[in-house]
C-alpha cells in the first residue's frame, strides 16, 4: 500500500493535496519505468517537476526495493526542475502488524528554486 501510494497519482493525492501529476511516463521493461512528478505553488514555494528513472524489485518477505535516477526530460513550462540524481527506497513490511510498513529513503537532492528566497539567505 505504502508503495502504490508513493507511486500512484490518485493515491497520493490522499495525502499530498499540491501534487498535480504523478505517473508513469513511459515503460522501460518489466518493474523499469519513467516516473514524472510535478506539484503547483505551495506558500511561496515554486512548482516543480521531476522525471526518474525507477527499478523495484519485491524480495520473498514482501519488502519493496526501489531504485530511482534521474533522467533527462523537456523542461516542464512554469515549473522548475527538481534534481534528484540518485534515490532509494525500502519498503519493508512490519512482522507484529501487516498492514503497516516501514519506509526508507536515502536521496541526493538539488532543491534548485523551489526553496523561497528569504529562506536561502
Amino acid at each position: 500500500t505504502t508503495y502504490r501510494a508513493f507511486f500512484n497519482e490518485h493515491n497520493r493525492r490522499m495525502y499530498d493535496d499540491k501534487t498535480e501529476e504523478c505517473r508513469m511516463a513511459e515503460c522501460l521493461g518489466p518493474n523499469l519505468h519513467v516516473s514524472y512528478r510535478s506539484t503547483g505553488r505551495a506558500l511561496g514555494v515554486a512548482p516543480w517537476d521531476l522525471y526518474q528513472i525507477s527499478f523495484a524489485d519485491v524480495l520473498p518477505d514482501g519488502t519493496i526495493k526501489a531504485v530511482l535516477y534521474e533522467v533527462d526530460r523537456p523542461v516542464t513550462e512554469d515549473k522548475v526542475r527538481l534534481r534528484s540524481p540518485l534515490a532509494g527506497i525500502i519498503y519493508t513490511p512490519l512482522k507484529d502488524d501487516p498492514t503497516k510498513t516501514r519506509m526508507e529513503i536515502v536521496l541526493e537532492a538539488d532543491l534548485a528554486g523551489i526553496i523561497p528566497a528569504f529562506l536561502r539567505k
